[in-house]
Parts: structure tokens; C-alpha cells; sequence
């Protein structure tokens, strides 16, 4: 056999792992905290590719086995950017290492009857198309999402005057043009979570609860506002005298923040519907998140009371008593408890 080049891959990756190996290294540039097995996953140079299509008669230099194959390779700054169809070779079974084939090479073997005429056809697939073009095409998504951050800021600028001016109809007790002014600035922002759930709120103290859910459910499809909107959805529900469903969004965000509202608003839904034990239980919680929470000694104090448990209630609304003194008397003092 004429002696031939034997090369070695540049890259010990192939299918899908390399493409998974890339998109998780691109995923790390959009993350700020990205972790150092990330920042590996990054690639530069070029990354080749074997892909066996049949076994051969032809042996090795040193009588290894070989195969018919195809090579591609990708060539990556950070991503892959470009894509080469490096043809047909002949590859080691077990290694990374081939021997590319020129066409007279092919016509030798053929003639020989050592590859098969004609030889056997391949084709790359589009994926491997679109991942050898990776890094064009997250340019572009980059851009994208550039000029859309430019969009919603804007956007967020023309609405924020009508919200403002929302607030001031709210502070005076105007809550149909408050209700108008939060809507102006929803129409031009429809996904400003505060208005939602400020309007929400001027909803749900007209009495227009339907309203104020959906207001409340919108906006908790923000992660942001998320435990707020479903607290504020949880009242709602209990003001309809839907404690079930109150219990259900004040245990999702219990889950979400953990906040001593969260647990207070649900102690509030299990005491309204006369689980009183449940009740004492996360108007507990709430007392250790926030000791000087007036309202959860107050809410505890009546669970027992209901309970017939006289001295823990005396105790509570004590208490109760006396961490409202202490801020009605340095109101500025307490603003966090």
C-alpha cells in the first residue's frame, strides 16, 4: 500500500455532545456570573469532525483496521462561525486519527476494488449547517435583543408619566382617574407589573374583583413581582370568599419569596375558613420573620381566641397592644421593623 499522511482530529467531540458543548459555552456569555465549566465550553481555532459512512478492506500503515468516512470542520471564534466540507477519508476505527482522500487516491482504490463505485454519498445536515453559522446567528439574536432593551426602555419612559400621575389621583382618593392614568400607562407598556398591580389594587377596592385578578395574574408572570402579585391575587380571592384558591396563590408565594406577608395573607385565608390551627402556624412564621408584626400578634390573638385558648390569645393581643405604642410613638423608627 503507498504510503499515505495520517492526521489526528482536533477536537475529541463529535455530534451531539459537541453541540451541546457549544451551546452551553454560548449560553455563558449572556450569563454575567458565568461559572469557569462554562467559560470552558468556549470554542477558538478549528474543531474537526469524523463521521463513518462503511468498513473498507484497506488496512493502516501498521495493519489497523479502517473505515470510509466524511470529515467536516467547524472554525469558532468563542462560537462557530464558519463551516467546511472536507470530503471523504479514511479513518482509524478506534482513533481520532484519518487519512484524507484527493480523487486520485479514490480512483486507485476503486480501480483496486478496495472502495466501492461509485462511493456511497453523504450529506451535512442542516443542524450542522446552522451550528457551523452559530456565532452569525447569535450576533444577530445579541442585536436583537439590544434594540428591544432600547424599545421597552423607551416604552417604559413614555409610560411612566401617566403613572405618576396615577399615584397622585390614588393619594386623593380619585380612583377612577387613577384606574384611567394606570391604564394609559399599560397601553403604552403593557408589561409595567407595577401599574398592574396598582390598578389591581384600585380594582379590587371598587369591588371589581374579576378585574383585579386578571390584572394581578398578569403580573405575575414577572419573576420580579412575582410573590407580590400572587399575595395581592390571594386577598382578592378571599375578599370573594374563595379561600381555597386564596390559600393556593399564598402558598405559591410563600414558595417564591418566602415573605412574612406571604405567610400572614395565607394565615388570614386558613382563618377565614376556620382552620385556626394552620392559622396560629403561619401567623407564627410571620412573627419570627418579623417580630414586631402588629397585624400577625392580632391574627394569632383571635385564632386562639377561637380556639377557647384565652391566656395565648390575652398574651398576643398584649403584645399586639404594645409594639403598636411603641410605633405610633416613633412612627420613623419602624419603617422595616
Amino acid at each position: 500500500m503507498k504510503s499515505m499522511s495520517w492526521q489526528s482530529t482536533r477536537s475529541r467531540l463529535s455530534g451531539v455532545s459537541v453541540r451541546l458543548a457549544i451551546l452551553i459555552g454560548l449560553l455563558g456569555i449572556f450569563t454575567s456570573s458565568a461559572s469557569p465549566a462554562f467559560a470552558a465550553k468556549v470554542y477558538f481555532g478549528t474543531q474537526e469532525y469524523l463521521h463513518h459512512l462503511q468498513d473498507v478492506a484497506i488496512k493502516g500503515p501498521h495493519g489497523e483496521a479502517l473505515y470510509l468516512g466524511y470529515k467536516y470542520s467547524f472554525y469558532s471564534f468563542v462560537a462557530p462561525y464558519r463551516l467546511s466540507d472536507d470530503g471523504y477519508v479514511l479513518g482509524v476505527k478506534g482513533q481520532d486519527s484519518f487519512h484524507r482522500l484527493d480523487k486520485a487516491e479514490i480512483e486507485r482504490f476503486q480501480a483496486r476494488g478496495l472502495l466501492p463505485n461509485p462511493l456511497p454519498p453523504y450529506q451535512l445536515s442542516m443542524l450542522d449547517y446552522a451550528m457551523g453559522h452559530l456565532l452569525w446567528g447569535l450576533l444577530v439574536f445579541i442585536a436583537g435583543l439590544f434594540a428591544l432593551g432600547l424599545f421597552q426602555k423607551r416604552r417604559r419612559r413614555r409610560a411612566l408619566p401617566y403613572f405618576g400621575r396615577a399615584l397622585e389621583h390614588a393619594k386623593t382618593g380619585n380612583s377612577d382617574q387613577a384606574i384611567a392614568d394606570y391604564t394609559k400607562a399599560i397601553e403604552i407598556d403593557p408589561n409595567f407589573e407595577a401599574a398592574l398591580i396598582n390598578r389591581g389594587a384600585m380594582y379590587r377596592g371598587k369591588g371589581d374583583y374579576d378585574r383585579a385578578i386578571a390584572d394581578f395574574t398578569k403580573a405575575a408572570k414577572s419573576k420580579e413581582v412575582a410573590a407580590l402579585a400572587l399575595i395581592n391575587r390571594g386577598i382578592t380571592h378571599e375578599k370573594k370568599g374563595d379561600f381555597d384558591r386564596a390559600i393556593a396563590d399564598h402558598t405559591q408565594a410563600v414558595k417564591v419569596s418566602k415573605a412574612p406577608l406571604a405567610y400572614y395573607n395565607r394565615g388570614n385565608a386558613f382563618a377565614g375558613k376556620g382552620d385556626y390551627a394552620r392559622a396560629i402556624v403561619d401567623y407564627t412564621k410571620t412573627i419570627e420573620l418579623e417580630p414586631n408584626a402588629e397585624p400577625a400578634y392580632r391574627g394569632r390573638a383571635a385564632a386562639y381566641d377561637a380556639q377557647g385558648d384565652t391566656v395565648q390569645a390575652q398574651a398576643d393581643y398584649k403584645t399586639a397592644q404594645e409594639i403598636g405604642d411603641r410605633q405610633r410613638a416613633a412612627p420613623e423608627s419602624v419603617a422595616s421593623g
